[in-house]
């Protein structure tokens, strides 16, 4: 009986350290698991950065997207000049003061425009917001930007301006000029060349 109780008694201390070997290697186990699944979700990383890089390039298509923006000036190049900021005296508000009017002269791939646009107060500059070249029709979009002046009188402007359109692909047998400013958008010109 005592031999017994020997025997068992052996046997559930013997099996004890045999457990306990295998909890341990099951934790060795585990943590190599893990650090393979970190390593898989290290690749994984690897696999997101590119796709970071992916949008990057996609980035580029919006350089592309600029490029269509530049499609409006893909075949011209321009440039502008306020030449003037007026203040007018006796200016009624809702009608027109300033002739929307623009005059055209073209010297060989460079076309020049002078004009003058109406503006709510002296603190603007005249900008283009726009070229087209389409079917020999130059298109000359020019607008109003407000200027960075801290204080500005409230009187109604007159805004000279000149601007130079080179032409890089392609050839302008007209040129129309549309002047968007505080009264309207109207045609300043309609010129052939």
């Amino acid at each position: 009986m005592r031999r017994r109780k020997l025997l068992a008694g052996l046997g559930s201390t013997a099996t004890i350290p045999l457990v306990a070997g295998c909890l341990t290697d099951d934790d060795e186990d585990d943590d190599e698991n893990e650090e393979e699944e970190e390593n898989s979700s290290d690749d994984g990383n690897e696999s997101i950065d590119d796709g970071e890089n992916g949008s990057e390039d996609g980035n580029e298509s919006d350089d592309g997207n600029e490029s269509e923006d530049g499609n409006d000036n893909e075949s011209t190049t321009n440039s502008i000049e306020t030449l003037s900021q007026t203040e007018l005296d006796d200016a009624a508000e809702d009608d027109r003061n300033v002739e929307a009017t623009a005059t055209v002269t073209a010297d060989g791939e460079s076309v020049v425009i002078e004009g003058q646009l109406e503006a709510a107060t002296p603190c603007h500059e005249a900008v283009v917001t726009g070229t087209t070249l389409e079917d020999g029709t130059l298109t000359v979009r020019v607008g109003l930007e407000k200027t960075d002046a801290d204080t500005c009188t409230q009187m109604i402007s007159q805004i000279d301006y000149k601007a130079t359109v080179d032409i890089t692909d392609g050839e302008a047998t007209s040129v129309v000029v549309v002047h968007t400013d505080r009264v309207d958008e109207t045609t300043a010109a309609d010129t052939e060349l």
